[in-house]
C-alpha cells in the first residue's frame, strides 16, 4: 500500500496513520495542526484504505460482539483482534466503516464501505472521526494510560483547571470567558494522565462549540463540576461522592472489566491528589475574577 505517514500525538499517545494524500487531507485542519508529529515511534500505527469495498463482500465481524452503542458504533472482539464498526442511522443504518486493530492495539487498518443503504460520501474520510477517534482512545487509555472526561480544560499560568460538565452545562461557554485569559486546552474532551506521581491533563482535536484547543499539557490543580447558578459559588465536595461526580462524566470503558478497574482506582487517584468542588456560576465575566482571586 503505497501513500504517506503522518503522525498524530494525543496526551502523548502517538498514532500513526498511513495512507494516500487525499484521504490524510482532513488532518490539515486547523483543530489537528498542534498534534501533528512524526510518525516514528508510534504506539499505533493504523493503515488508511481510499478506495471503498462493498461490506456486502467484506468479512464483517460475526457474533463476536461485545458492546453496541445502540446508535453509530459497535465493539467486537475475537482471539486476534477488535473490530469497530460503524453504522449511520441517517443513512439507512447499512455499516460505512470498519477499523480493525491487533488485540495489543499497536496495528490497525480502516476500510470505508459502500453498498445499498450506505449513502456515505468516501470523501469525507476523516481518519480520526466521530465517533471512531473516541472509542480507539477509550480503549488506549484503558491500559493503564489515563481516562478521558468530558470537560472543559484551560491552564491559567500553570495553575490546570478541569471543568467536567455534560451537554449544556456550560463547558464551552466557561472556555469562551477564560479566553484571552488562559490557555484553553478543550472545550469538550480532556484527558487525565499521571507522570511522576503527578495528575496531568491534556488537549484532545475534537472540541466542542469553541475551536481553540491545545496538545500541551499542564499539571491539574483543581477540578470543579459545573452548575448554572444565581450567583458564583463553590462547594467543596470529596470521596465517594466527588469519584462518583467525575465517573458519570467520564468515557468509560464499558466492555472491559480490567478496563473498568483500572479507570475507577486511577480516578479515585485523582480525588486523592487534586480537589474537587462544585462550582455553580453565571456565564459572564465575573466567574474569571472569582476563580483567579482564589474562591
Amino acid at each position: 500500500m503505497t501513500g504517506a505517514d503522518v503522525g498524530v500525538s494525543i496526551a502523548g499517545i502517538r498514532i500513526a496513520l498511513h495512507g494516500s494524500d487525499p484521504v490524510l487531507e482532513s488532518l490539515k485542519a486547523p483543530r489537528y495542526s498542534d498534534f501533528i508529529c512524526s510518525a516514528g515511534d508510534a504506539d499505533i500505527r493504523l493503515s488508511i484504505f481510499d478506495e471503498p469495498v462493498d461490506y456486502r463482500e467484506s468479512d464483517l465481524p460475526g457474533n463476536s460482539q461485545v458492546f453496541d452503542s445502540g446508535t453509530v458504533w459497535s465493539l467486537y472482539k475475537t482471539q486476534s483482534h477488535m473490530h469497530i464498526l460503524l453504522r449511520s442511522p441517517g443513512h439507512g443504518g447499512a455499516p460505512y466503516r470498519m477499523a480493525t486493530f491487533d488485540r495489543d492495539l499497536t496495528r490497525g487498518e480502516i476500510v470505508t464501505f459502500r453498498g445499498p443503504g450506505t449513502e456515505f460520501p468516501p470523501e469525507e474520510h476523516d481518519p480520526l472521526e466521530f465517533p471512531l477517534s473516541e472509542v480507539l482512545m477509550v480503549c488506549l487509555l484503558a491500559r493503564g494510560r489515563g481516562v478521558m472526561v468530558h470537560a472543559c480544560g484551560l491552564d491559567d499560568l500553570g495553575r490546570g483547571l478541569l471543568f467536567p460538565g455534560n451537554s449544556t452545562d456550560g463547558k464551552s461557554t466557561m472556555a469562551g470567558l477564560w479566553k484571552g485569559s488562559a490557555r484553553i486546552l478543550n472545550d469538550d474532551r480532556i484527558i487525565l494522565r499521571e507522570s511522576e506521581g503527578a495528575i496531568r491533563m491534556y488537549g484532545t482535536p475534537w472540541h466542542g462549540d469553541m475551536s481553540d484547543v491545545s496538545a500541551e499539557g499542564t499539571g491539574l490543580s483543581s477540578v470543579y463540576f459545573l452548575f448554572h447558578g444565581s450567583s458564583n459559588s463553590v462547594r467543596s465536595v470529596s470521596g465517594a461522592k466527588a469519584i462518583s461526580m467525575l465517573l458519570r462524566r467520564s468515557f468509560l470503558p464499558l466492555w472491559s472489566r480490567t478496563g473498568m478497574e483500572y479507570s475507577m482506582d486511577f480516578l479515585h487517584s485523582v480525588a486523592e491528589q487534586v480537589p474537587f468542588h462544585e462550582l455553580d456560576f453565571v456565564p459572564d465575566a465575573g466567574i474569571v475574577d472569582f476563580l483567579k482571586c482564589g474562591s
